[in-house]
């Protein structure tokens, strides 16, 4: 599935979403991942993170606004964001993290310009729904398939991003 992502159907967007979550909270757990969920609104949860540097003796919390504005067609939305008012936050921010030696398969850009002007953050790999808004061309292996990829590949991949050797420390 290659192209820019399409609204989906509200309701049918946000009773995917919510199943799919449900069914990746259940087993969170089991995968070691210190994640937390606040369901914002039918299509918007925060999901926050415990990251981790200094081996393990550091964790930093982050929270990610994932939106189902395109789900389950496409991947969901997802950005950094200050806890208390849910906005985007700049580069600099204490609720920004710091990467370093990246794999591969992603980055995070803050800010970066999209294909229609708009600016904001887009973490940068197939399972973002902002990684579809910039004409990038990933590997069959990698590109999102409804059906087959849910959310959970979007939360399992920013917790990946979230420890060592990736993460450094928050951006202030």
């Amino acid at each position: 599935m290659l192209g820019f992502p399409e609204r989906a159907d509200p309701e049918v967007a946000a009773a995917t979403f919510k199943a799919h979550l449900d069914k990746f909270w259940e087993t969170a757990g089991s995968l070691g991942l210190e994640i937390t969920r606040k369901d914002v609104d039918p299509l918007r949860v925060l999901a926050g993170f415990k990251a981790v540097r200094d081996g393990a003796n550091t964790r930093d919390p982050f929270f990610v606004l994932l939106g189902a504005e395109y789900y389950d067609r496409w991947p969901p939305t997802a950005a950094f964001v200050d806890p208390e008012n849910l906005e985007q936050v700049a580069a600099n921010s204490r609720w920004w993290p710091i990467l370093k030696n990246t794999p591969d398969w992603a980055r995070f850009h803050n800010p970066h310009t999209f294909g229609d002007g708009t600016t904001g953050q887009m973490l940068c790999f197939s399972f973002t729904a902002e990684y579809y808004k910039t004409g990038h061309s990933p590997t069959e292996r990698a590109t999102w398939e409804q059906g087959r990829h849910t959310v959970s590949a979007t939360i399992t991949r920013i917790a990946a991003l979230l420890r060592q050797p990736y993460y450094v420390g928050p951006g202030e």
